[in-house]
This record gives structure tokens, sequence and C-alpha cells, in this order.
């Protein structure tokens, strides 16, 4: 019936409390767990269009980008423990 069940997580217990019905579902119906986090920048509107952005935008993105993904690194291998 499932191929995959998304679930979106935004780090806080409230948001990791659907894990566990996720993987109730998923062991059921031998079906996917897909983790997302969605990263969002608040930016000032750049002056001119494709214009390089500053140095610690980029960083600030990668760094955000670093813990997301360390972050549902985690989760995924709590996951895989639990089969």
């Amino acid at each position: 019936m499932y191929k995959r069940i998304l679930v979106p997580l935004d780090g806080s217990p409230l948001a990791e409390r659907a894990l566990p019905l996720a993987t109730t579902v998923a062991q059921k119906f031998e079906c996917q767990i897909i983790l997302l986090q969605v990263l969002h920048f608040l930016i000032r509107t750049v002056s001119a269009p494709y214009q390089h952005l500053p140095d610690w935008v980029v960083e600030n993105r990668k760094y955000a980008r670093q813990e997301a993904e360390s972050y549902l690194q985690a989760r995924q291998d709590e996951l895989r423990q639990q089969g």
C-alpha cells in the first residue's frame, strides 16, 4: 500500500514524536522512511540579480546544512537500529 513515508523534522521533541509511528507503519508495510528538514535563510534582497552572496551568508548556509545532515544522520541511525 505505502512505498515511502515522509517525516518532516525541525529538531524539536514534538516533531520527533512522529518517528515511532512512522517506524511502525514502515515495518508493517515494508516501506521506506524519508527524513526531511527544511533549511530557511532570511537574507536581505541583493541589489542586483545573481550578485555574489557575502561570504558570511555562504558559510552560514554551509554550517546549517552540515548541522541538518548531522541531525538527520543521527535519527537515521536510530531508526536503522530499530530495523
